[in-house]
């Protein structure tokens, strides 16, 4: 749904004339002295100053403020990312579907006892792990529709896109069974 004069479309994804994110420069990272404790990364951001075109996609150079290195820029026009986001959400649909009639078939094979036999039955209960796999993928991916923004930054680890005021993470490191991060 878009909001008209906002720029902002679904969920709040950027398609106005000049997108609003920033190149965020990993600046530092506080590591507590216990290691299950939160990591705090700090970023410096700088706007982003390339222009949606009209149609197509136009790839700028931009210039990182705190280091000074340069990355390109690439920057969809409205038309495209609405294009992506349809096919995207086309996709997640097909496969979360896919998953549905699976597993309404499967019901209905137990609703009726046909087919029967130890075999059959077997096969159907192997086939609803993937099934309930492809319907919350088609999900997941039917969700992802809404951040295709049609901004893209050719960067490395200590660069990236971010949205404006965007300029702290925090990080809660993962504990495995057996006691590894």
């Amino acid at each position: 749904m878009s909001q008209a004069g906002t720029g902002q479309v679904g969920k709040g994804q950027d398609t106005a004339d000049v997108p609003r994110y920033c190149l965020a420069h990993l600046s530092g990272e506080s590591r507590p002295r216990h290691p299950d404790g939160v990591i705090t990364r700090y970023y410096d951001l700088y706007p982003l100053d390339v222009p949606r075109p009209a149609h197509g996609q136009t790839t700028a150079t931009i210039a990182c403020g705190t280091c000074g290195r340069t990355f390109s820029c690439t920057v969809s026009c409205r038309a495209q990312v609405r294009r992506e986001r349809q096919r995207a959400l086309a996709k997640g649909l097909a496969l979360a579907l896919a998953g549905a009639g699976y597993i309404a078939g499967w019901a209905v094979s137990l609703a009726t006892g046909v087919p029967s036999g130890r075999g059959w039955m077997a096969l159907l209960a192997l086939l609803l792990v993937p099934a309930l796999g492809l319907l919350l993928f088609g999900g997941v991916a039917a969700h992802r529709a809404t951040e295709v923004t049609g901004v893209g930054l050719h960067g490395d680890k200590d660069h990236m896109l971010r949205r404006p005021g965007a300029a702290v993470d925090t990080v809660v490191p993962f504990r495995d069974v057996n006691g590894g991060l």
